[in-house]
């Protein structure tokens, strides 16, 4: 019997060891994958915030019908605007996958427009915009998906029109729109990275007040509903987050 528990201890000892080792060696990994997947969520937990750059580019191609007076026959031309777009965003997260938020831009665009046979319009502008965003993400892995909620944003835009080349007389320097927008708005989402993040937009739907002014003190205003799927342009913005 004494025999026998004497060579029993050993054994019970070795086992005891054994598993000690195997747990040490898997506590790193335990620690990496635990302190991955904090990491991962502390992009869009409660208190987390983001830095980010937004920017856009549109191009659209069109064609235009209109009354030549000199021959009474129907004249069609093509119609072409470019526009490019830059400017901040800032957003808070208020609760885990929900921020709030604000952003700014300045934008450039060129419309070039059939106005008779011998004759094109041609306007160029700026613009500068700002808005406040309230949005709800929707991410699998907290890496990819989509993000939607509801915006404000206001819009002053200032231009010039010149009719060439036989209708210069026509031209004006001075045209100022200001749009007022409330919609909702649909993104893809994408972190390739701890905090790095790239966002694209995918679909717009909004209400919008416009007021129209020019240099010949003619004004006009009106209210439009729109819905647009992004397929003519590219709006991407590059976020940078991080935790409370």
């Amino acid at each position: 019997m004494l025999n026998a528990e004497i060579s029993a201890t050993p054994g019970r000892s070795y086992s005891s060891t054994k598993t000690q080792n195997t747990m040490r060696k898997a506590l790193p990994l335990i620690a990496v994958l635990f302190l991955t997947a904090l990491a991962s969520h502390a992009q869009t937990e409660k208190g987390s915030q983001t830095l980010g750059l937004n920017f856009g580019f549109n191009y659209s191609k069109g064609t235009t019908s209109m009354l030549d007076p000199n021959t009474n026959g129907i004249y069609t031309g093509e119609n072409h605007t470019t526009s490019f777009n830059i400017g901040p965003t800032y957003s808070y997260f208020i609760a885990d996958k929900i921020d709030l938020g604000g952003y700014f831009s300045y934008s450039l665009y060129n419309t070039t427009s059939p106005y008779y046979p011998a004759s094109e319009s041609r306007t160029s502008g700026h613009a500068y915009a700002g808005g406040i965003f309230l949005r709800k993400y929707f991410l699998f892995g907290n890496k990819i998906g989509i993000r939607t909620g509801p915006y404000l944003d206001y819009m002053r835009i200032q231009s010039r029109t010149a009719y060439l080349p036989v209708n210069s007389a026509y031209s004006f320097d001075s045209n100022v729109s200001e749009t007022g927008d409330a919609g909702m708005l649909l993104d893809f989402v994408y972190f390739p990275v701890k905090n790095l993040g790239v966002t694209a937009h995918l679909a717009n739907l909004n209400y919008s007040h416009y007021t129209n002014h020019d240099n010949s003190y003619n004004s006009s205003s009106g209210n439009a509903v729109n819905f647009s799927l992004v397929t003519s342009g590219l709006y991407l913005s590059v976020v940078y987050a991080f935790a409370k």
